[in-house]
């Protein structure tokens, strides 16, 4: 057969293929099947929050493991939660997010943010890290093994951060993880809560009856008090109770003289919206509330050991 004619009976094939195709309305299998996989591949594509592609982490970074350890009980690095707020639900579109505010071990509290894009407001975060916060929220919050590779990914995939909040990856024993009453509503007022100044006219422990004398007007307290001269408010360190509207006298004049604002009765800080607080550069400091953190050595040198001058001397050329 001629080489020209070859040719065309080959053009002829290939036209005659198409057709086919085109008149049962039906694709060839091989370019439908390369659609599906790069449709699922889409779909489960791990990304950060910019849209860049991130690299699944199969096994722990030597950095990661040390953070890992720190977020572990008995590792002397004391965190606690003090709040917990559904940002989305699961079944959102864009997958579900929650935000943890963690008590850390020097005092200073950051917000932890689960879900397709992992964050935490700390230093070491900003770096690059998965930082000890984010995994303690993981591990001792959420209960997921230290050994689940979910834990150390810089992005999960929406299946994952549904399984991470649903409870199917849940398998660490329960434990307490959330600081102690007192502590918690006092964050609350700090953070304008609705409700939190109610909250905090409740006796901080069950176990100390509101009565006695208001340590500044000297009128008599009872429970269950309704207007501002009535109710009452209590320290979240010494538990003891104070008339609303008379601490709000106090808090005034120790702001007026430019003072700290501090308990009546026992001296420590009394940390309001007003920002009674200590601080620490850009971040609130809770450690003098803390009983832990206050019986607690929490210098760089005590939590970090021969790694301490490092980080110090980093901390402070950021």
């Amino acid at each position: 057969m001629p080489k020209g004619q070859k040719r065309k009976q080959k053009d002829t094939d290939i036209i005659d293929l198409s057709g086919d195709d085109l008149d049962t309305g039906a694709k060839p299998k091989s370019a439908v099947k390369r659609r599906q996989k790069s449709s699922k591949g889409q779909a489960e594509k791990r990304v950060n929050a910019q849209g860049g592609t991130v690299r699944y982490s199969a096994a722990a970074s030597q950095k990661t493991r040390e953070r890992i350890a720190r977020a572990l009980p008995g590792s002397g690095h004391r965190m606690f939660l003090l709040s917990r707020k559904v940002a989305a639900p699961i079944g959102s579109e864009g997958g579900p997010v929650e935000l943890f505010d963690v008590l850390g071990a020097t005092g200073n509290v950051y917000q932890v943010c689960v879900g397709r894009f992992p964050k935490c407001s700390c230093p070491d975060f900003a770096k690059g890290n998965i930082c000890k916060h984010y995994l303690y929220v993981m591990i001792r919050v959420l209960r997921l093994r230290e050994q689940d590779p979910v834990v150390w990914q810089k992005a999960l995939l929406l299946s994952e951060a549904e399984e991470v909040f649903n409870g199917s990856r849940s398998t660490r024993t329960e434990e307490q993880v959330l600081a102690t009453s007192a502590l918690v509503q006092e964050w609350k007022r700090m953070q304008g809560d609705e409700g939190a100044e109610e909250q905090a006219a409740q006796p901080c422990d069950s176990s100390k009856p509101i009565e006695g004398d208001c340590p500044i007007c000297y009128d008599e307290m009872h429970p269950g008090g309704s207007t501002a001269e009535t109710k009452v408010v209590a320290c979240g360190i010494c538990k003891n109770y104070i008339h609303e509207s008379c601490f709000g006298e106090w808090r005034q004049q120790k702001k007026a003289s430019k003072q700290e604002v501090t308990c009546v009765y026992c001296r420590n800080p009394w940390p309001d919206s007003g920002g009674a607080a200590g601080t620490d550069g850009e971040y609130m400091n809770l450690k003098d509330l803390s009983a832990e953190h206050r019986s607690a050595d929490t210098s760089l040198q005590a939590l970090y050991g021969d790694n301490a001058r490092w980080i110090g001397f980093h901390r402070r050329s950021s």
